[in-house]
């Protein structure tokens, strides 16, 4: 690759419904747009501001619409931006907390979980109809910590298709002193549960929804530089298998 984005924090990355092809877009100090056809990426030139910062980004397949929340400041400002396949589009309307994004199969729309504002309980979750984000009422209560490690690495959300559910990773928190594996929790049906057979994550990695059919997997880097593990999830725990190559 000749032509590349240069290398950035916390860039939002999705497929586009439109074009199919993967689109990377901001991360900390960029605002800029590329897409990956598979072969080569090129820098696109929406005719409106777009979205910078760290971004969490997501593919809505009921809409053919990419989703972003942005914390970036400054024109390109922070809150919900869409992309249609050409341009973005501000929206006024935000959660009042970045978080991870989702699509939820279930539903048809994009939610989001968040940590809880000052003196509220709980973690809540935000959906999004395409226009405004509503907080929804679910029965069951989330009790994760929401870390954010010093690689830089977030919680995640991803669908997994097959059961028409979101799953959650909590990633875990390394420092040289102290592990803290993470936790699986999966929405569903309107509730979050805790599946009891989901092991503790003591890695961390890129959870990747697999559109339109499949399970989510999650990409754990390794120390050496070699090819990541793959663990996938079976809608009850994640169990690993054969490196990619």
């Amino acid at each position: 690759v000749t032509h590349a984005p240069p290398w950035r924090q916390s860039p939002g990355f999705a497929a586009d419904p439109v074009s199919g092809d993967l689109l990377l877009q901001g991360g900390a100090g960029h605002h800029d747009t590329w897409a990956w056809d598979g072969r080569a990426w090129t820098e696109l030139s929406p005719a409106s501001l777009s979205p910078e910062g760290p971004l969490s980004m997501v593919a809505d397949p009921a809409t053919l619409t990419l989703v972003a929340l942005s914390v970036g400041t400054g024109p390109s400002a922070a809150g919900t931006w869409s992309w249609d396949g050409s341009a973005w589009t501000h929206l006024a309307s935000r959660p009042p907390a970045p978080g991870p994004v989702a699509y939820d199969p279930a539903a048809r729309r994009v939610v989001s979980l968040i940590d809880a504002p000052e003196g509220a309980p709980d973690e809540q979750t935000w959906a999004f109809d395409g226009a405004t984000w509503a907080r929804v009422a679910t029965p069951d209560q989330v009790a994760v910590e929401f870390y954010s490690s010093a690689s830089g690495v977030p919680d995640q959300m991803a669908a997994d298709f097959t059961t028409r559910s979101v799953v959650y990773v909590e990633q875990a928190a390394v420092s040289p002193d102290y592990l803290i594996p993470g936790s699986t929790f999966v929405l569903a049906a309107g509730a979050w549960s805790h599946p009891p057979a989901s092991i503790p994550l003591e890695h961390q990695g890129l959870l990747v929804a697999r559109a339109p059919a499949g399970r989510p997997v999650l990409l754990i880097p390794p120390a050496t530089g070699a090819a990541p593990d793959i663990w996938r999830w079976t809608g009850a725990q994640w169990t690993p298998s054969a490196p990619a190559r």
